[in-house]
């Protein structure tokens, strides 16, 4: 799974804790995402889910490029997408 798999209403499954760039613990569970923000000037994206949660990971921090670009999903996973957007 890549960052750019989580659009506003997929259903994701966080599979294991991690460390955002602003230090917050994010931990194991099932979120649907409600928006997704990149700025491309640090590879960074912002990420809010529907329950208020707010993450943030950055290309250039070191041990973010696993959960960036996850094909074997090991942090997360995809379990469903909304059918509302495009």
């Amino acid at each position: 799974m890549q960052i750019w798999d989580l659009k506003p209403g997929v259903r994701v499954q966080i599979r294991r804790p991690f460390i955002d760039l602003d230090g917050q613990c994010i931990e194991p569970g099932e979120r649907v995402v409600a928006q997704h923000d990149h700025f491309a000037y640090d590879n960074g994206h912002t990420l809010v889910f529907a329950d208020g949660t707010r993450l943030r990971l950055a290309g250039v921090e070191p041990g973010h490029d696993a959960l960036l670009d996850d094909p074997s999903e090991v942090y997360w996973r995809v379990v469903s997408h909304s059918d509302t957007w495009t």
